[in-house]
């Protein structure tokens, strides 16, 4: 736990417990051709203590998170590349068989690349989330709406080891919200120079 969760006037929680978690997964890959992959994978985890939040800080005693998830990538001509996966999520309080809250059912994204030659790259993407439940002070709880997010990046290379980068990020400048009471920023646009070390 956190030093606020546990010592938050109003809000801490002493008696919180460390969150455990154990997962188990397992998955295929596919190659039909050289140009394209599918993939799918599909967990279990299973959490004790999980932490949450109701009139204070608390622990969820018990929580199951199941799930699929899908990935496919083709490479087109002309230096395109496109890349889906969607994720479908199914979460539990054990003890109360409701759902968990911040936990999206679905998780749907897209992207597509450009690498109009070596060391120099576009890239739009495309995520959306479903709806889901969150958790008000005093432990009622209400629905977080969908949201789509749309990014742009690129990225260039100078040399062999230096590399310049920029993206813009929430393209449509959405108001949404992740976790209900922290809301992301608008439209942001990064920049930035990496090294590759040796």
């Amino acid at each position: 736990p956190s030093l606020y969760s546990l010592y938050a006037p109003g809000f801490g929680n002493r008696a919180l417990r460390p969150e455990e978690s154990v997962q188990v997964e397992g998955g295929a890959r596919y190659a039909p051709d050289a140009a394209s992959v599918l993939s799918v994978r599909a967990f279990e985890n299973r959490i004790r203590n999980r932490f949450g939040f109701g009139a204070t800080y608390l622990n969820t005693a018990r929580a199951e998170v199941r799930g699929v998830e899908f990935e496919a990538s083709r490479r087109l001509p002309r230096g395109f590349r496109t890349f889906v996966h969607a994720t479908y999520l199914a979460s539990e309080d054990v003890a109360t068989g409701r759902d968990l809250p911040d936990v999206p059912r679905w998780k749907i994204g897209t992207k597509l690349q450009y690498d109009p030659s070596a060391g120099h790259s576009l890239t739009f993407s495309a995520l959306w989330k479903s709806s889901r439940t969150a958790t008000l002070f005093g432990g009622a709880t209400e629905r977080l709406p969908s949201f789509v997010r749309l990014d742009f990046g690129s990225r260039h290379a100078i040399t062999e080891k230096l590399a310049f980068s920029a993206r813009i990020e929430n393209l449509l400048d959405r108001d949404y919200q992740e976790i209900r009471g922290y809301s992301s920023p608008g439209i942001s646009a990064y920049v930035g120079l990496e090294l590759v070390a040796l």
